[in-house]
This record gives C-alpha cells, sequence and structure tokens, in this order.
C-alpha cells in the first residue's frame, strides 16, 4: 500500500523528503562546524589539566611516578595531537570522532590513575566528572553520542574499582563517589539533551532565515520592477538590477553616485512634489514622473514609495518600486490624440448633419412655396383659357382682356420656372 501510495504522489513525496533532507544535511553539517571551536577550548583544557595533575600526582606519589608520568603524559600528548587533526580537512570532516577520541583517552587516563593510586579515586572521579559535564554543555551534540561517552565512562570507572585491590572498597567516601558517578552521568546527558534541543532549534531557525532570505534575495534580484531605497536628499542606498538597467547603467556603484534631483528626475518640482507626499501621507502609490537615463533619453515609470524608519542608524529612508510605463504612456497617447480626432470629425459630422438638415427644411419650405407660386398663374392662364374657349366674354375688348391677363399670368409661370431652373444648375455644379 505504502508503493502504491508513493507511485500515486511521488512529486509531493520526493519533495517533502526533499526539504526534510536539506533541513537534516544543513543541521548535521553545522553541528559539526560548531564542534570544532568548543573541542579545540576542550583539548586546551584537557591537556592544561592534565598536565597540572601530572605534576601534583608525581610530586605526591613518587613511587608511581613513573606510570603516572606515561599515563598522563600520553593524554596530553593524544589532546595536542587532536588539536593539530582538528585544523586539517579530515578534523573538520570528523570532529564527532575526535571528540569520543579525546574523552576517551582522558577518561582512561583517570581510570588507571585510580587503579595505580585507589586513594586517589574520590579526587579522579571528580576530575572527570567535571570535565563529562563540561564537555555536555559546550560539546552541544546529540544525546546519543553523549549517551555512548556516559557508557564508556561507567565502564571505565567500574573497571577501575573492580580490577583494583579490594582494600579500595574500605576507602572512605568510595560508595558516595560512585553515586557521584551516576549521578554526573545522567546530568551529562540531561544537560545535553537542553543544550542538543535548543541548539537544534537554533540551527532550524537560522536554516529557515537563510532560505527565506534566498528566497527575498532571488525575488529581489529577478524582479522585473525596480526596487529601491533611498535617503531623503535623494541618494541610493539599496537597488536591483532591473532598476540599474532600467536607467541605463551597468553597475551598483554608478547609481549610487548619483542625486535623484539633478540626475535621475526629468523636472525638479516632481521630486519636491513627492517629498511634500511623503512627508504628509507615508506613502505614495502609482506616482507617475519622467526619469533621465543615461544616455540623456527620457523613460516614464509609476512609484510606488513609503517611508521607512531605520531604527539602527536612527534615520527615515524612503523605499518602494516602479515599473517602466513609457509604453503604456505611449500607447495613451496614441489612444487620446485618436479618441481626439474622432471627437472632432463627431463635431463636423453632427455640424454638417444640422446644416444638411437644415437645408432640407429650407428645400422643404421652398418647395411648398413653389407649388403655391406655380399653382396660382397656372390657374390663371387655365381660367381665362376656359373663358375664351367658352365666348364667355362681352365683346372684343373684353376677349383682349382675357388674353392680356392669361399672358401675364404664363410670364409670371415661366419667370418661376426660370429661377427653379437656375437653382437646379447650380446645385449641379453647372
Amino acid at each position: 500500500a505504502f508503493r502504491k501510495f508513493q507511485a500515486k504522489f511521488p512529486q509531493k513525496n520526493q519533495l517533502k523528503n526533499t526539504g526534510e533532507l536539506k533541513r537534516f544535511e544543513y543541521f548535521r553539517e553545522e553541528s559539526n562546524k560548531s564542534l570544532i571551536a568548543p573541542f579545540q577550548a576542550l583539548a586546551k583544557f584537557i591537556a592544561v589539566s592534565g598536565l597540572i595533575a601530572m605534576v601534583l600526582e608525581v610530586r605526591y606519589f613518587s613511587a608511581q611516578s613513573v606510570q603516572i608520568y606515561l599515563s598522563r603524559l600520553t593524554a596530553i600528548l593524544i589532546a595536542f595531537l587532536l588539536l593539530l587533526l582538528s585544523n586539517t580537512r579530515f578534523g573538520k570532516k570528523h570532529s564527532v570522532l575526535l571528540v569520543h577520541t579525546l574523552l576517551l583517552s582522558i577518561i582512561c587516563s583517570f581510570g588507571i590513575m585510580i587503579y595505580l593510586i585507589p586513594k586517589t579515586l574520590i579526587f579522579n572521579s571528580h576530575i572527570i566528572g567535571l570535565i563529562i559535564f563540561t564537555a555536555a554543555l559546550f560539546l552541544s551534540w546529540d544525546v546519543t553520542n553523549q549517551i555512548i561517552v556516559a557508557i564508556y565512562y561507567n565502564v571505565v570507572f567500574a573497571a577501575s574499582i573492580i580490577f583494583n585491590s579490594k582494600q579500595i572498597f574500605i576507602l572512605p567516601n568510595m560508595v558516595e563517589s560512585v553515586i557521584l558517578v551516576l549521578i554526573i552521568s545522567v546530568m551529562a546527558i540531561v544537560a545535553s539533551y537542553i543544550n542538543y534541543k535548543l541548539r537544534h532549534d537554533s540551527v532550524i531557525k537560522s536554516f529557515e532565515i537563510s532560505q527565506s532570505e534566498k528566497k527575498f534575495r532571488n525575488l529581489f534580484e529577478n524582479s522585473v520592477e525596480g526596487i529601491f531605497q533611498f535617503t531623503r536628499d535623494g541618494r541610493f542606498i539599496t537597488i536591483n538590477s532591473a532598476l540599474i538597467k532600467m536607467l541605463g547603467y551597468s553597475a551598483e556603484d554608478e547609481i549610487k553616485k548619483l542625486g535623484l534631483v539633478t540626475d535621475v528626475f526629468k523636472r525638479k518640482s516632481d521630486w519636491e512634489l513627492l517629498s511634500k507626499l511623503l512627508e504628509k501621507q507615508g506613502k505614495v502609490r502609482n506616482f507617475r514622473v519622467p526619469y533621465k537615463k543615461k544616455d540623456g533619453s527620457e523613460i516614464t515609470v509609476r512609484m510606488n514609495v513609503r517611508t521607512f524608519e531605520d531604527e539602527e542608524n536612527d534615520v527615515i529612508i524612503y523605499e518602494g518600486s516602479l515599473q517602466d510605463i513609457t509604453q503604456q504612456v505611449q500607447a495613451e497617447n496614441e489612444k487620446q490624440k485618436a479618441l481626439d480626432a474622432l471627437r472632432l470629425e463627431k463635431t463636423k459630422a453632427d455640424t454638417a448633419a444640422k446644416k444638411a438638415q437644415q437645408e432640407s427644411s429650407f428645400k422643404t419650405k421652398f418647395l411648398a412655396n413653389m407649388s403655391h407660386e406655380v399653382r396660382t398663374p397656372m390657374n390663371s392662364v387655365m381660367g381665362f383659357l376656359t373663358l375664351i374657349e367658352n365666348d364667355l366674354f362681352e365683346d372684343k375688348d373684353e376677349l383682349k382682356t382675357f388674353a392680356r391677363d392669361a399672358r401675364f399670368a404664363a410670364e409670371s409661370l415661366l419667370d418661376i420656372i426660370n429661377n427653379i431652373l437656375d437653382i437646379s444648375k447650380i446645385e449641379a455644379g453647372k
């Protein structure tokens, strides 16, 4: 079932394991590094304490001076040898092995002293207990290693007693010494556990912070927007690659030498307005301003800026981001020009339509008047001709009067027709 689950979700499972593996590898690497410095301090401490113990024991126990000398000197030489080895690549890689070797050598040295001189049981058990407990506090390694140290510490201590003469069992405070060794072993394990847990939490937090900082750094460097921090007098403090490229420069040092008011802002009034808004509001969004590039050309940027108090240096700085919207502004200008041209054409079309409507109204009125003006003389002509046709006149003089009036009406009609023809010719371009 587990294999089927892995086959069904391989990527998710692998990602989770990869994250845990990275944390484990990071912690192990940091733990190995952190062991070197306390190990070196512990090796020096053991070498010095072994040297002091050798001098005192050789002086007060001259009968076993040779055995004491060889035992202590061997432990001291091992400590110095391990100290030199800790500066090599092998020593840094296998720091845990060095610590175990050092502690085992000093424990065996004290065990030999207890075996050779049973009267030193209390003194040696106290000294080695102090060393073991100090190691648990300073080394910050995992509990497993401390338990291993406690095991061979107790084994060596027990062996030095068991293989000794029976006189060691009747020494005063012998039982208390054994109990002390056991208590110190347990205390050392507990102290190692607490120290290891604190160390583990600290290292994991450091790892998460470093990962978060790495992500932030990647976002900062790979962002297409320009990200910046600058002082209130207009000097860049922090800038990313996008901003450097946006202004046409090649290095961060070039940008930091510039003054925003004189070298970047196209108009000084824009800087003054931005400063006033930031002083009043604390932040400004979508602030459009023209910038000058290195080659003297102009770009338009949109800035989002806010004030930030740098508590470390006790100063107020401005930080934010900006975008190059030059193409957007050009597109907006072109769009505005097209809208203005369209509005102008619409105005012209409305004026022409209004004029055409007015002219159509004039034509309508003209046609109405023309209809009346044409019909009136036409009716007169037809009326007089009807009278003449039906001999409705009394004498020859009245006939002439009808004919004359009909001619006048026809002439009036002809004049109207001629005017209409003149208008048609004008509209036809003739």
